[in-house]
């Protein structure tokens, strides 16, 4: 009777310990999605006010991811003046050299909404866009060839549309190839 009750005293203590520790481990997680900065140049489901009260809140580690997508929310919203304000700052900090491409993209971006088509073609010409996320890669080509178009350069429309095809095929193969294997 001894042995039988240590032995259920055992399993009890063990399992208060797995308990513990497997609500310590879902303690440190992010409390919710919008805690984590949603990837640069894909499509936002804020306003650019949400993303700079994020960069407040957040850390010196954090903080330019969610100021990368606050300057992208800014542009979407025309705020250029705060954009620029961001913009500058960021270029007083050292940047790897992603940042630095997609920070490039992000002026060539503010540019191109303002009309200045000239400054527009200039960055992307002499910008880095091999460093760029494959998101990033994709919405460079994409305003490249929206500049391109608007400069009736159909030719070169058309040069920066093919290169941006494959790249759409195959996001669109990935994910419909992950929702059929959710569905099994």
């Amino acid at each position: 009777m001894n042995v039988f009750t240590s032995t259920k005293r055992l399993f009890h203590c063990l399992i208060m310990i797995l308990t513990l520790a497997i609500l310590s481990a879902c303690s440190t997680t992010p409390s919710s999605p919008e805690d984590i900065p949603p990837e640069l140049f894909s499509k936002l489901n804020n306003n650019s006010a949400f993303f700079l009260k994020k960069d407040e809140l957040q850390g010196d580690k954090e903080k330019s991811a969610w100021q990368f997508v606050a300057i992208q929310a800014l542009i979407a919203e025309k705020q250029f003046t705060l954009a620029e304000s961001i913009i500058e700052y960021l270029q007083s900090k050292p940047l790897s050299a992603n940042e630095q491409a997609s920070l490039s993209l992000l002026i060539a971006d503010s540019t191109y909404a303002q009309n200045k088509l000239d400054e527009t073609r200039l960055i992307l010409d002499y910008m880095d866009y091999k460093q760029l996320s494959e998101l990033g890669l994709i919405y460079f080509l994409k305003l490249q060839s929206e500049l391109k178009v608007r400069n009736e350069d159909h030719l070169g429309a058309s040069d920066s549309l093919l290169l941006l095809t494959p790249l759409l095929n195959f996001k669109s193969v990935s994910s419909s190839c992950k929702r059929r294997a959710c569905r099994r």
